[in-house]
């Protein structure tokens, strides 16, 4: 990745990689001169508390000097993904968007939580089992977008990287199964 960062108003820099979670990457910083700083580097046993910043995602700080020309390079592995998406930005702008982001996505899990506890409520109430089947689905979704958007990793399994990185397999099954329950309820159809 080579990029002309040379600002006179920004020095320190946030790389972002979008992604809450990546088996192995190193990162270097290569000046005008041509020698390599190692910026980070991270195995797939990393801890969340072992990240350079607490953060959902993949966060670095990089500093460049004002008005240098600096080259990145990246070298990352995982389980599927052929590009990784990355975004390098003042940390002004990066706190405007992070801020944004987290209020919406929390907005849609307040709102996922409701449904949830509208259908438990139901299910209480009439001892109707779909409405309980979709409160199952409801949940299982949320915890997977929870997951998906580094959320989990942070909060609820910090410590334990393994999980984390078969968490989408086991929690995309689920949704497959309980999804199927609910509509085979829902619809009334004999197995």
């Amino acid at each position: 990745m080579h990029d002309a960062l040379a600002s006179e108003q920004h020095v320190r820099w946030r790389w972002d990689t979008r992604k809450g979670f990546l088996k192995e990457v190193a990162v270097w910083l290569v000046g005008p001169g041509g020698q390599a700083k190692p910026v980070f580097n991270q195995s797939s046993d990393a801890r969340f508390d072992q990240r350079p910043i607490a953060y959902r995602k993949l966060l670095l700080n990089l500093d460049f000097p004002a008005g240098l020309q600096r080259w990145l390079y990246v070298r990352y592995r995982t389980s599927g993904l052929t590009e990784l998406p990355l975004v390098v930005e003042c940390q002004d702008q990066f706190a405007q968007r992070s801020l944004i982001f987290a209020a919406k996505r929390f907005m849609s899990q307040g709102v996922m939580s409701i449904l949830v506890l509208a259908g438990l409520i139901t299910f209480v109430a009439s001892r109707a089992r779909t409405p309980l089947m979709y409160s199952a689905y409801l949940l299982g979704y949320g915890l997977f977008v929870f997951q998906r958007d580094g959320f989990a990793f942070q909060f609820l399994w910090s410590s334990w990287p393994s999980v984390n990185a078969a968490a989408s397999l086991a929690q995309g099954g689920y949704l497959v199964i309980a999804g199927c329950v609910f509509v085979r309820m829902f619809l009334r159809t004999c197995a």
